[in-house]
């Protein structure tokens, strides 16, 4: 009982990573919101389907032939626009009224309908990768684990048959695990042979990646009887590492009249396996835990710790403070390679003095040679560490360090920093101790990885603001640096009115992205010198909701949109689009009113020409408490002021 709630924790670290990269929708929900869309530009579309080899077969089959019978390009077929490149696109059913403008929509549109295609195949994907880990989570048996592999990764590449293997290292054999997909057991039973070198599964394990081929008959790798047996013709032959050692395969074969494997579906499935493989090492870990059901308890208590952690420099020190602690150790140290060197240094430490930091490093041919020599997938214990960096012995001697266990932490397979427990006496540690310690390397890649790929995602945020906010200076050129001088002013009222960190980063990101919705307007209303029209002013009063919209997609920008949204509301209640009134309207807002208004009043517009200081700070105090914040509208003019 103990044991497989310590696996079902486990297998929540890996949800979370998964959940990670999750954060866009499902195939048919991005077709509404696309439909939504193009609601917006007055296009009316009956349907939409989307096409991508990684995406299952969805649709009534008139409709998948006239997609592949479609070349690639923008195609029409009575009132059905096909978007085709590369065997991927979408199928458009337009209205008729809409056709005329449709067609100028699409040949803009195209880079927007692709990605969106490609994010739903993603999407699709990883919430098929969460499924089956969720499945291994409340599985018992090892069997059953995987037999819910083979069955999912058969479905997401529209297998007609799939088999798991393991590798017998000791007797260098493979054989099957069943009962397989869409096989007999006497089927199941065939699989079971040497690994010879002239076989796809040799070739597979040693260049560490999928081997495939839509040729089996002709394929110099592969059994003519295999081929006749089973009736194949499409063949992929994907390795599983555990720990860095070959652990099985995963064959996955389709019938000679089905469509060939393209290479976007063989890499999938090697991203597939990096996952399963994540799998396969807590399971084999914990399989091996049983009877230590208290250390792991801890152990878990640790990892989450780490994971939950975001800041890569606050990990690095997180990782040390915790592996001290966990195993009592005299001293510690996390180094990682440096960049673009030979050199592994250490980037955090405990009970070691600040010369030892700085001064003590192991070249990338030490770690390898030590590797080689000693690493048998366990943590190296080091009796006599003086002895065998012989460099540092001096250095070694006065930190009164005697011996070292050292565990490489692994991620994507490769060295990516060593953890050292240092002990000033001389100590003796179980395998128990080295089971445990390699669990929490293992925690600690995964801790890294982690939090490597949140700044990635947040230098993602940052390059699709940019993106948008240029998207939106292209429409309205008066804009080109309006919306970067308005989220530095606001953000120095923030500053002054005590925000938080929080607050001040999603009042900068909607200072950058305030006007994005208007690129829905058309340009002659922005640029129109007198005064709207009825109809031009609430195609005008409507950019607020959709740029929220446009951005409330995005992940990171959840509370911009909230400020863009309110953006145009009035202290007083006259604003737009709800009509709030003083603290209803969000406090960022406001602030985003101000400074808004500030830098509109400071350029030159097409129908006046830009204001004075004084001009400015005069208008302030006539709408303070009208259409501004009074307290904001305060700050704003101390900081107006000259020497501000």
């Amino acid at each position: 009982m103990m044991y497989q709630k310590i696996k079902i924790l486990s297998m929540n670290f890996l949800l979370d990573i998964i959940k990670f990269f999750t954060y866009g929708l499902y195939v048919r929900k991005s077709i509404e919101i696309l439909k939504e869309e193009l609601k917006q530009e007055n296009l009316r579309v009956k349907d939409a389907f989307i096409f991508h080899s990684l995406l299952p077969p969805l649709y009534e089959k008139e409709v998948m032939q006239i997609f592949h019978k479609s070349p690639d390009g923008i195609n029409w077929h009575d009132g059905i626009c096909v978007v085709k490149k590369d065997g991927k696109g979408i199928i458009f059913k337009v209205e008729e009224e809409s056709k005329p403008h449709f067609k100028n929509w699409i040949e803009v549109a195209r880079p927007f309908v692709f990605t969106l295609i490609e994010i739903s195949a993603y999407n699709y994907i990883n919430n098929e990768i969460m499924a089956l880990i969720n499945e291994i989570a409340e599985t018992d048996r090892i069997e059953d684990i995987y037999d819910h592999i083979t069955v999912r990764i058969a479905r997401i590449l529209k297998a007609d048959l799939a088999v798991f293997t393991l590798y017998d290292s000791a007797n260098n054999m493979v054989y099957a695990v069943g009962p397989g997909y869409n096989l007999t057991p006497e089927q199941v039973n065939i699989f079971r042979f040497k690994l010879e070198g002239n076989s796809i599964a040799r070739v597979a394990m040693e260049n560490r990646k999928s081997y495939f081929t839509n040729d089996a008959f002709n394929d110099p790798y592969i059994k003519k009887k295999f081929v006749k047996y089973f009736n194949v013709k499409h063949v992929i032959c994907s390795p599983i590492f555990v720990f860095g050692s070959p652990f099985g395969f995963i064959y996955i074969a389709r019938h000679p009249e089905k469509e060939p494997f393209m290479d976007e579906e063989v890499e999938l499935l090697d991203y597939i396996n990096s996952h399963i493989s994540l799998l396969l090492r807590f399971l084999k870990s914990l399989d091996g835990f049983r009877k230590r059901s208290e250390a792991l308890v801890n152990l878990d208590k640790a990892g989450r710790l780490i994971v939950a952690e975001m800041d890569i420099g606050r990990v690095f020190d997180l990782i040390v403070s915790v592996a001290t602690e966990l195993f009592n150790a005299d001293a510690c140290s996390l180094m990682l390679q440096q960049e673009n060197e030979k050199i592994f240094r250490i980037v955090s430490a405990s009970g070691l003095s600040e010369k030892y930091r700085a001064s003590h490093y192991l070249t990338l041919e030490e770690v390898l040679r030590v590797k080689d020599e000693h690493y048998k997938g366990k943590p190296i214990f080091i009796k006599n560490f003086s002895d065998v960096i012989e460099r540092d012995r001096d250095l070694i001697g006065r930190e009164g360090i005697v011996s070292v266990l050292s565990v490489p932490i692994l991620v994507d397979e490769e060295i990516y920093g060593i953890l050292n427990l240092y002990s000033k006496k001389e100590v003796r540690y179980d395998e128990e101790s080295f089971d445990i310690l390699e669990a929490f390397a293992l925690e600690v890649s995964i801790a890294i990885k982690n939090a490597e790929l949140y700044e990635k995602a947040v230098r993602t945020t940052s390059s699709i603001i940019k993106v948008l906010s240029e998207l939106e200076s292209q429409k309205d050129s008066y804009t080109m640096n309006h919306s970067e001088n308005v989220a530095r002013l606001a953000v120095r009222i923030g500053i002054k009115m005590g925000l938080s960190e929080d607050e001040i980063d999603a009042l900068y990101k909607a200072g950058l992205l305030h006007d994005i919705g208007k690129v829905i307007v058309e340009k002659q209303i922005l640029r129109k010198p007198g005064p709207l029209g009825e109809e031009e002013r609430k195609e005008m009063e409507e950019h607020p909701v959709i740029g929220a919209r446009i951005i409330s997609h995005i992940k990171g920008l959840e509370k911009a949109s909230e400020i863009v949204l309110h953006h145009h509301e009035r202290y007083d209640g006259k604003g737009y689009p709800y009509r709030l009134k003083g603290e209803e309207i969000p406090l960022c807002a406001r602030i985003l009113t101000v400074a808004d208004s500030i830098e509109a009043m400071m350029s030159e517009r097409p129908y006046r020409p830009s204001m004075s200081l004084e001009q400015i700070i005069e208008e302030l105090k006539r709408e303070k408490g009208k259409q501004f914040d009074p307290k904001v509208v305060d700050v704003a003019i101390n900081l107006l002021m000259p020497g501000k």
